[in-house]
């Protein structure tokens, strides 16, 4: 059973020596392997942080990436702790110095007294063993998430470089010595994208812990607005977000980049204390108000929060196939994704990236669509959102895959479409079902002849 969830990590801490590279470098040569150089890449591409705990020397291991050309590798790696001091309390501060709950963290390491020390001081840490990285590199396409311009690596990078200037000195000095500057702007629909991912990421600064599928009728309903931030060390983007109702917050949250500096409390006092139902566990109070945060007209918001590229938009849509190209991709064009995800319902959207799908969601009516899915668990209406039509992608690029090797079933009732399976296994022959639920653990086995005897019948599929 593994003990990781891709999906939910914001971290992966790397041990060295016989699991990031070949060999151990206090004993001589080490190779270092591609497929983890690419991995490193590609986590950086999705948005996920990488960092090291090791024993060894860090002037040692900075000069062997250095010196064998991967500076640049080296470079995607934050709050790297490298020395001859036991690991688990050393896991603990990467982690609370990145403002991240160990519950978003995997630890991979060769050692399984390293990943037990670790599970002591953080309980709720995944980890795991170099044999499952493969595993893990497999499971990627399965985080919805791009970060082109190395977004959250940049503002990382602004984190650790403000944990070695802190130095000494106590939080409220290092703070009132930063030059604080915030700006609170209202134009919330216009980046209504940004605030949705804010929303989506934000735990350990998320006050309410709404999570709002309808979010544009929430803020044209109320009164919002969203807080950008920099300081002598940079920009923060937009890094919190309120929506304020009859006096009381619905959304009130903030991105984790951004803990210990007071915004969070400086803008409850700003907004007059309105009522605030707190959800769960908060990593801050909203005690105090802090006098070193000025408030000004106007920040704005760098390229590496909402970049400004180019006018020519392009659109990659397909299943994993499609995906693993994206890193080797150097542009300077606004490049947008439709990947396979998760629905609502946990199960795997893959549908919406073959052509006969395609042409459905340009073909019926949304009222068509709602009534698909009420006798199957597929296809959600989910599916049926695409930026395929959208006129502003001058190029659009489609796999085949999916169109190639999936099942296409159809209703001669009306012509509707599901996908299911694949094209060589017909799932409406009796035949085919003891291969269907073979790979399916017993208990999963009678639900699923239901569902497929009923799919049979489903009008004359």
């Amino acid at each position: 059973m593994k003990n990781y969830d891709i999906t939910k990590t914001k971290l992966i801490i790397w041990d060295l020596d016989d699991t990031f590279w070949k060999g151990t470098l206090s004993e001589g040569g080490i190779e270092f392997l591609p497929e983890m150089i690419n991995f490193i890449e590609d986590l950086t591409l999705k948005g996920i942080m990488n960092s090291i705990c090791s024993k060894n020397d860090f002037e040692s291991v900075k000069n062997e990436f250095i010196n064998r050309g991967f500076k640049h590798v080296w470079d995607l790696f934050v709050f790297p702790s490298i020395n001859w001091l036991p690991k688990g309390e050393r896991v603990k501060n990467i982690i609370n110095d990145m403002n991240l709950r160990a519950e978003n963290v995997i630890l991979i390491d060769d050692n399984i007294s390293n990943l037990n020390e670790a599970k002591f001081y953080s309980p709720e840490i995944m980890t795991a063993h170099p044999y499952e990285i493969k595993k893990i590199s497999e499971e990627l396409y399965l985080v919805n998430d791009y970060d082109f311009e190395h977004t959250r690596l940049k503002q990382y990078k602004i984190l650790e470089e403000k944990s070695a200037a802190r130095g000494e000195s106590s939080n409220e000095e290092f703070l009132r010595a930063s030059g604080i500057k915030i700006c609170i702007k209202h134009d919330c629909l216009e980046n209504l994208e940004r605030l949705k991912k804010l929303i989506s990421r934000t735990n350990q600064l998320n006050f309410t812990k709404f999570r709002d599928e309808n979010l544009e009728e929430t803020i044209k309903n109320n009164e919002s607005g969203y807080v950008i931030a920099e300081d002598k060390f940079g920009n923060y983007g937009i890094c919190g977000f309120y929506v304020l109702g009859r006096n009381k917050l619905i959304h009130f949250l903030f991105s984790c980049r951004i803990m210990n500096m007071g915004i969070e409390q400086f803008l409850y006092n700003f907004l007059g204390k309105p009522e605030l139902k707190i959800q769960g566990e908060v990593a801050s109070n909203l005690e105090g108000n802090p006098d070193w945060i000025e408030v000004v007209d106007n920040l704005e918001v760098k390229k590496t929060e909402k970049p400004q590229k180019s006018d020519i938009n392009i659109l990659f849509k397909g299943p994993c196939d499609l995906y693993s190209v994206l890193s080797y991709i150097k542009t300077d064009f606004n490049i947008d994704t439709e990947f396979p995800y998760w629905n609502k319902k946990l199960i795997y959207i893959l549908a919406h990236t073959h052509t006969a799908f395609i042409e459905q969601t340009h073909k019926f009516s949304a009222e068509k669509i709602n009534q698909l899915p009420s006798r199957f668990p597929f296809p959600s209406p989910d599916e049926f959102k695409t930026k395929f039509f959208d006129p502003k992608y001058k190029l659009i690029f489609l796999s085949l895959l999916t169109t190639t090797h999936s099942g296409l079933y159809i209703n001669k009732e009306d012509g509707s479409y599901v996908l299911f399976g694949f094209a060589d296994c017909d799932i409406t022959d009796e035949n085919n079902w003891e291969k269907i639920l073979a790979p399916l653990p017993v208990e999963a086995r009678e639900p699923n002849i239901i569902m497929l005897r009923e799919f049979k019948v489903w009008p004359n599929s």
